[in-house]
């Protein structure tokens, strides 16, 4: 895949990740989200590849966005994406992605100590991506209760992350 592949899914997925274009461009929008999700999901080879697609915290947290959107739009209302976005980009708290200025305060405690913050937080997204490939392809693909998917969903994040944690850090 190049750099042309990658550039155009993670122009397409800044777009989806506009409530703008969700208020004002609804048919649009709804169309590029569909073509979009449907291509990471569905294409063939898809899963090898989709973790080359949101390999930083910015194109993760537009991911989470970007499905956020579609979920509450087109898709089953599930909430989980809403919360990942909020945590990749939340001030003071966040893991550094771009929106609210998190990036500041993500630095900020790496200059405190010195911990391999910036390793934990690409082992941790790259893991959430890779492994959940499967599940969120399942939330596009089938109508499924959202609370259920939900709760699944943080539990498979809890067990995945947890781990990782102490290999960093120790």
């Amino acid at each position: 895949m190049g750099d042309g592949c990658r550039n155009g899914i993670n122009m397409s997925i800044k777009y989806i990740a506009m409530p703008a274009a969700w208020k004002y461009m609804p048919t649009d929008v709804s169309r590029v989200a569909k073509e979009v999700f449907g291509y990471l999901y569905n294409s063939q080879g898809a899963s090898t590849r989709f973790d080359k697609y949101f390999n930083t915290i910015d194109n993760r947290a537009d991911f989470f966005a970007a499905s956020n959107l579609y979920e509450q739009n087109l898709g089953s209302k599930a909430r989980w994406f809403g919360g990942a976005d909020f945590v990749s980009r939340a001030a003071i708290t966040g893991l550094g992605a771009d929106g609210e200025a998190s990036y500041i305060t993500f630095a900020a405690g790496k200059v405190v100590g010195n911990p391999p913050i910036y390793e934990w937080r690409a082992a941790s997204g790259n893991a959430l991506i890779v492994n959940g490939f499967y599940n969120f392809r399942d939330l596009f693909n089938k109508k499924t209760n959202p609370r259920e998917w939900d709760i699944q969903q943080l539990k498979s994040e809890q067990k995945l992350l947890q781990p990782i944690q102490p290999k960093i850090f120790e």
